[in-house]
């Protein structure tokens, strides 16, 4: 009896697991299996007529044949650095100073959540605005602080690089802010009462104390921004579109101009599934430590 009741059980539980388990494997596992197939084949709709035939692994070999593509790969990985890094180290500072006690604090922590409740698309036309060089507000403030040129951020591949990361970055710093502030706000008051009373000064706390007491948190956050970034395509498309000369052509955007604009999707594919396996390789890994920690 009690072997059928349990079979009974599992059965129910199947049952409830059936919808989402429907829900992944169509709208997840099936793409997946489909980009994989795609990037071993022909997949061009400028050469539709001639059929789609197995090519092996030649999409990869002329991908990575292609001029721009190991700078489309290096400004890929200096952007995940820049972006990753440089997101986690401003939250943890505005974590920090938004979690203390200051008048006004409920209302700056509102607007500081602003940056992530704006579509993207809002984001990018309004900074294209404002760096415009023949009425851009931004762009003639540059020019008479720094002297740079008022055309410098679309002309100029290392300003229209700083510029997306600082914008990615921008937008991608909310979100990491009120995590942070949660994980912050966990740790034991006493703690730092213990580390005053031995001499420790805020310095000393923050890196004895608060770091080690969230740092599963920030592991956790590194791995979403991380893929985050990596998937980024909406900020640098619609600013620069990888330009000037593909100095902003990050893999996300390489992938959209291969697929929607040139029509080479089996190339396309080949570019995603590169993307795939990176991503594997750095999350696996974190899902393998999390077991072993739970």
């Amino acid at each position: 009896m009690r072997g059928i009741e349990k079979r009974k059980e599992q059965l129910f539980i199947f049952e409830l697991m059936l919808p989402g388990l429907i829900f992944i494997g169509f709208f997840i596992v099936f793409p997946i299996f489909k980009v994989f197939q795609m990037s071993f084949t022909n997949w061009d709709l400028m050469r539709a007529s001639e059929g789609n035939y197995f090519l092996g692994w030649q999409n990869f070999k002329d991908l990575f044949a292609l001029s721009h593509f190991p700078k489309t790969i290096n400004l890929t990985i200096l952007f995940e650095f820049v972006c990753v890094v440089g997101t986690i180290v401003f939250s943890i500072i505005c974590a920090l100073a938004l979690n203390t006690n200051f008048r006004g604090r409920a209302f700056i922590r509102g607007i500081a959540l602003l940056p992530w409740a704006i579509p993207t698309f809002v984001v990018a036309k309004i900074f294209l605005l404002s760096f415009n060089g023949d009425y851009g507000m931004f762009a003639r403030m540059f020019q008479i602080l720094f002297h740079i040129d008022t055309n410098a951020f679309f002309s100029n591949e290392k300003l229209a690089f700083g510029l997306v990361s600082f914008l990615t970055i921008w937008k991608s710093f909310p979100f990491v802010t009120v995590l942070l502030m949660a994980a912050f706000s966990t740790v034991p008051k006493d703690y730092y009462e213990a580390a005053e009373l031995d001499g420790a000064g805020k310095l000393r706390q923050f890196f004895s104390i608060t770091i080690p007491s969230i740092m599963p948190t920030l592991v956790t956050l590194t791995v979403l921004q991380f893929m985050t970034t990596l998937r980024t395509f909406d900020m640098v498309y619609l600013f620069t579109q990888g330009g000037p000369n593909y100095g902003t052509n990050i893999i996300g955007n390489d992938i959209y101009l291969n697929g929607f604009k040139l029509f080479k999707f089996g190339m396309a594919s080949a570019e995603g599934v590169i993307l795939f396996v990176v991503s594997m390789l750095f999350v696996i890994p974190y899902f393998i430590h999390e077991g072993k920690e739970d």
